[in-house]
């Protein structure tokens, strides 16, 4: 089966690429009738814009991090809901991580002391 690109979409719908992409991100400026060739050729195609190579091209991505150190703290979640309010209202995403769950998840111990007990992981790993 045939990877269906943007290439493929323009070539059906006789306009070019950049007008594919005009499509899916300003459609205001293509006309009435560029749209409807071009949203045809989708539907024709099943062709689905691929979000990971966008953001490898361009250097950008939507999503936006958050560490939190305290979870359980009472305003986490209101911070949290309000920095995503925010972020969303510019199409973006909100990851939200702990710190610690980080460090314990890339953190490997040295050779020497590989072979002690679980208490030689950094202290915060040791939280549940």
């Amino acid at each position: 089966m045939n990877k269906v690109t943007i290439r493929g979409v323009a070539e059906l719908a006789r306009v070019s690429q950049s007008s594919v992409s005009n499509y899916f991100h300003k459609p205001h400026k293509l006309s009435e009738a560029t749209r409807e060739r071009i949203r045809q050729a989708v539907d024709v195609l099943g062709f689905v814009p691929n979000d990971a190579a966008r953001i490898l091209r361009t250097g950008v991505s939507p999503v936006i991090g958050y560490l939190a150190f305290e979870l359980a703290s009472a305003t986490t979640p209101e911070i949290a809901a309000a920095i995503e309010q925010r972020v969303s209202a510019h199409g973006m995403f909100l990851l939200m991580a702990r710190p610690w769950a980080i460090a314990c998840a890339t953190w490997s111990a040295p050779p020497a002391i590989a072979s002690r007990p679980a208490s030689s992981a950094p202290r915060s790993c040791a939280r549940p």
